[in-house]
């Protein structure tokens, strides 16, 4: 019994994790009345009686599918707008921060000390404290308004390059020592030796970074005026009971490319590890 017991809480922590997305799913296949009358007192459009909730559709309908994909346009420019930020912030999140993690970790130079404590202050600083120093920033630079006062920012991530920075740290010296010996520049070293090594770093980091694109909230509402350019972060909270049922298929649609990155991801990491074996 006290070795099912440990068994037993983590099913019910997995439960317990999966049912908002089971909530989500659900409420997609909801038709709009049913959904008005579980959940309408939440929006103030039922009174005098409790939210309610099943785990199975009543009368399951692809209608609100129907209307986000083919009478939304909003949803689909707000998607864009997310994919775009984390496609751009991915990719030059790659060029700077890899570059960079090699640099921490394979050469000593003066006050290296000093900038992985900077890195370390960095991470754990949250965004409202640099809020306003980035504000004027971007707008000195004339930027605001633009995706690009999202993108910039984000691309020196202190959380990327800690992670690849332990990747490249245990490199053993003597490979690098040894490369170095046959004549390899210190570009072919960082290409073919480095970069192949770090190749689970750099998939985990990406992961995270990508969940980090999607659910930024503070940095849109902050430089955004114009809302096509709002992303799905922005898009999905204003939800309103005439269109609930497009929210909740709004939010499924906003998860699947987050699942696949994610199931990607996983799959050339555990890919890596057994290779390793």
């Amino acid at each position: 019994m006290r070795k099912k017991l440990p068994h037993f809480i983590m099913l019910l922590l997995i439960i317990a994790m999966c049912y908002p997305i089971v909530f989500l799913v659900t409420g997609s296949f909801m038709g709009e009345g049913e959904l008005i009358e579980k959940i309408g007192v939440i929006f103030g459009a039922v009174k005098g009686r409790y939210t309610s909730w099943s785990m199975l559709p009543e009368n399951p309908n692809i209608w609100s599918y129907i209307k986000v994909l083919f009478d939304s346009p909003e949803f689909f420019t707000a998607f864009w707008n997310t994919i775009k930020i984390a496609l751009i912030t991915l990719a030059l999140q790659c060029i700077v921060n890899i570059s960079a993690a090699w640099g921490l970790a394979v050469y000593d130079f003066p006050g290296k000390k000093s900038v992985l404590r900077l890195y370390i202050i960095l991470l754990i600083l949250p965004f409202q404290v640099l809020m306003l120093p980035q504000y004027l920033v971007m707008d000195r630079l004339g930027l605001t308004d633009t995706i690009w006062a999202v993108i910039l920012p984000m691309v020196f991530s202190p959380q990327f390059i800690f992670i690849l920075y332990y990747f490249f740290k245990k490199i053993p010296d003597h490979i690098i020592d040894a490369a170095r010996t046959e004549g390899a520049s210190e570009w072919k070293i960082f290409i073919y030796i480095g970069l192949p090594l770090c190749r689970t770093g750099l998939l985990a980091a990406a992961v995270l970074s990508a969940a980090e694109c999607f659910n930024i909230i503070e940095q849109p509402l902050l430089f955004f005026k114009t809302k096509t350019l709002w992303p799905l972060s922005l898009y999905l909270p204003n939800a309103k009971m005439d269109k609930v049922g497009g929210n909740f298929v709004a939010a499924v649609l906003s998860l699947l490319p987050l699942v696949l990155v994610y199931l990607y991801g996983l799959s050339c990491i555990e890919e890596d590890v057994t290779s390793k074996k």
